[in-house]
């Protein structure tokens, strides 16, 4: 069972044991009126969950495999992780005053970052306001993010998209894209990523499958 410490008040942790599995893994919760749901099938390991200050919300789907790494969530802020969503090593989310969605099926190598804040200001010198504020990140389902990829602020990963390696990615895609590049560009459009590099024809995976007829006419609309 994953570590719990509550150090505050009216906090709402609730954690489904079945089939959960944990490994020098913890969740701590440093402020009040936070929910965090946790659903069958995850597992964790060597893995941390900090939460801080108030109204925080975080929901983690079942069958999420986490190897790695820490979430950090604060002020106002929600995460929702889809089902079956797997993540290496070296994770690093920062969601702070914003939203944090990802998708179903989605998969990441080692050193997954996304943040929807810059963590310290910038502010303009005419009138001292803030100008970089932070902003929602939106990974749609069946994304595959590469060794080292990051999702910066106010980012739109479209559905069944393959982020590539060591790139940078800080805008909004289509459907069926490949991505690359610091900052990321569109490779190509059209295209459809397998777990398995050895099928006969990509129908042959019923994941894939699965996502090429529930976003075909966003697959359409990129020919």
């Amino acid at each position: 069972m994953i570590k719990i410490q509550d150090k505050g008040n009216f906090n709402v942790i609730k954690v489904n044991k079945m089939n959960h599995q944990s490994d020098n893994s913890s969740i701590q919760v440093l402020g009040n009126n936070n929910t965090i749901y946790i659903e069958s099938r995850c597992s964790f390991k060597d893995f941390r969950l900090i939460v801080r200050g108030d109204n925080n919300s975080i929901t983690i789907k079942r069958g999420v495999w986490f190897l790695g790494g820490a979430i950090s969530v604060a002020s106002f802020s929600k995460l929702e992780i889809g089902e079956r969503s797997s993540f290496g090593p070296r994770l690093e989310f920062v969601v702070e005053s914003a939203k944090l969605n990802i998708g179903d099926d989605c998969m990441a190598a080692a050193g997954l970052t996304i943040r929807t804040t810059d963590t310290h200001g910038i502010y303009n010198l005419e009138d001292g306001k803030l100008i970089n504020k932070p902003r929602d990140v939106t990974v749609g389902d069946y994304v595959w993010f590469g060794k080292d990829a990051t999702v910066l602020k106010g980012a739109n990963v479209g559905p069944c998209n393959i982020v590539a390696m060591n790139s940078m990615f800080t805008k909004e895609s289509g459907g069926f894209e490949f991505w690359g590049g610091s900052p990321a560009k569109k490779i190509r459009s059209n295209v459809m990523w397998s777990k398995s590099a050895h099928l006969n024809n990509v129908d042959d995976d019923k994941y894939a499958r699965t996502y090429m007829e529930k976003y075909s006419s966003k697959g359409k609309e990129v020919l």
